[in-house]
């Protein structure tokens, strides 16, 4: 299943802040050209396991909401 929006806005952004972030923090940019194609690999797989872990997050905040509004409507209504 692909992903059913275009998130060519979010790339565009993210790359810019992970861009200035490494442009920031690493003094020597130009002698560790080599090695910088895997430390942001390394950087974008920690990235995505925490967008993931969101997601999941999320959705089983839902699933777990929906679950107690079905439990709570299907219960006898109490009467005062």
């Amino acid at each position: 299943m692909a992903m059913s929006e275009d998130y060519t806005d979010i790339i565009q952004q993210v790359s810019q802040l992970v861009f200035e972030a490494i442009q920031e923090r690493e003094e020597n940019l130009s002698t560790q050209v080599k090695e910088l194609d895997g430390e942001l690999a390394k950087l974008l797989r920690l990235v995505g396991h925490e967008v993931m872990s969101m997601c999941l997050n999320e959705a089983a905040q839902k699933v777990t909401n929906s679950s107690k509004k079905k439990r709570y409507s299907s219960s006898p209504s109490r009467k005062s």
